[in-house]
C-alpha cells in the first residue's frame, strides 16, 4: 500500500479524491463499508488488513490495541470504543475497598455473603448507613462472615454521616463468633461540636471494651463554629470521674479524626482544658428519652469484685478447715 499523497496503492484500490476502492467498499462520505465490516462499535475491519502484527493500517490513522485496528478508510484519530472488562470484572475479580448497604431490619443491620465476595486481603468493607437515619444500631455479622473478614485481615468501616469508625478485625479477640457492632446516637451535649455517640462491640455475648490495636474515630463538625483548630479534640466520658477527657485528635476541614483503644461515649469540644466538666448535670450524657446511660464500667467493676471476695473467702475457709485437720 501507499500513502494517499503519492497515489501507490494496492491494485484496484484508489484514494480518496478518485474514488478508487476495493469492490463493494465505499468511502467515509457515502458510508459504504466491506460486506461484513461494521462501524467503530463492533470492530468490523477488511479481513486481513488493520492488524497490528502485519502493520495493515492508513498512515496518520489511530490504530486501537483493543481490536487490532480498524479496516482503511477510517477517520484519522478516532479510536473505537474499548472493549473488554470494566474495571470492577475480569480477571481481578477482588477489590481492596468494598462499600455495601446493609439490610436494615428494625434496629438490625446485616450484610450478606454475595456483598462480602469481592474483598481483598487487608481490603476495606465500608457499610455505609447514611440511608437509614437511625440513632440506634447493630451492625450484625455471623460467625462464618468474621472467620472470613479475620482471615483476610480486613478492616470494618461504618459510616453514617455523622461518624465514622474504622476497626480493624485483629480487635476481634472472641475467636470467631458473631460479632455485633453497637453505635446509639445520645442527646447533645452542650458546648459540643458534634453529635455524641456511645460505640459497644459484642462477640459470642461477651463485650470487648479494651483493644489491642487502635479504632480510627472520625467525627464531621460544624467548620462555623471552630475559632482555634489547634483546641478542636475527640474526647470521652468517664464515669468514674464524671468528666470528659481528652483522646487527641487532629482537625482540618471541617473533620476531626483520633484514634482510641477503648469504646466509650465519644463527643468534639474545643477547649483548651484536659478535661470537661459541670457541677451540674448539663454534660452528663443521656440517651434520646432522657434517661441516663447504664454505668457499664462501673457494673463490670463490682462484679469483679465481689468475684474476688467470694474466692478469698473460699480459699480462707479451705485453709482452716485443712488445718483443722491436721490438728485432730
Amino acid at each position: 500500500e501507499g500513502d494517499q499523497d503519492n497515489g501507490g496503492e494496492t491494485p484496484g484500490e484508489g484514494d480518496q479524491d478518485n474514488g478508487g476502492e476495493t469492490p463493494g467498499e465505499d468511502d467515509q462520505d457515502n458510508g459504504g463499508e466491506t460486506p461484513g465490516e461494521g462501524d467503530q462499535d463492533n470492530g468490523g475491519q477488511t479481513p486481513g488488513k488493520g492488524d497490528q502484527d502485519n502493520g495493515g493500517q492508513i498512515p496518520g490513522e489511530k490504530d486501537d490495541q483493543g481490536n487490532g485496528g480498524q479496516a482503511p478508510g477510517g477517520k484519522p484519530g478516532n479510536t473505537p470504543k474499548p472493549e473488554g472488562n470494566s474495571p470492577d470484572k475480569g480477571n481481578n475479580s477482588t477489590k481492596p475497598n468494598v462499600t455495601v448497604k446493609p439490610i436494615v431490619n428494625g434496629n438490625k443491620a446485616t450484610v450478606t455473603d454475595e456483598q462480602l465476595k469481592d474483598l481483598k486481603n487487608k481490603g476495606t468493607l465500608i457499610i455505609d448507613l447514611q440511608d437509614t437515619n437511625k440513632t440506634d444500631v447493630s451492625i450484625e455479622f455471623t460467625a462464618d462472615q468474621i472467620e472470613l473478614l479475620k482471615d483476610k485481615k480486613i478492616e470494618i468501616q461504618i459510616a453514617n454521616g455523622d461518624v465514622n469508625l474504622s476497626i480493624p478485625t485483629s480487635v476481634l479477640t472472641n475467636g470467631s463468633e458473631k460479632t455485633s457492632i453497637h453505635i446509639l446516637k445520645l442527646k447533645d451535649i452542650q458546648n459540643a461540636l458534634s453529635p455524641v455517640y456511645d460505640f459497644t462491640i459484642t462477640q459470642g455475648g461477651q463485650v470487648i471494651s479494651q483493644f489491642s490495636e487502635g479504632v480510627t474515630l472520625t467525627f464531621n463538625v460544624d467548620d462555623s463554629r471552630v475559632s482555634n483548630p489547634d483546641n478542636v479534640k475527640v474526647f470521652y466520658w468517664n464515669p468514674s470521674t464524671s468528666k470528659w477527657e481528652p483522646i487527641g485528635g487532629s482537625y482540618s476541614n471541617g473533620v476531626v479524626t483520633a484514634t482510641t483503644t477503648h469504646f466509650s461515649v465519644y463527643t468534639v469540644f474545643e477547649t483548651s482544658s484536659e478535661e470537661v466538666s459541670s457541677p451540674g448535670k448539663s454534660l452528663v450524657p443521656v440517651q434520646q428519652n432522657g434517661k441516663e446511660l447504664p454505668n457499664t464500667a462501673t457494673n463490670s467493676f463490682n462484679w469483679l469484685l465481689i468475684g474476688l471476695t467470694i474466692l478469698l473467702v473460699s480459699c480462707a475457709a479451705l485453709f482452716i478447715f485443712q488445718r483443722r485437720k491436721m490438728l485432730n
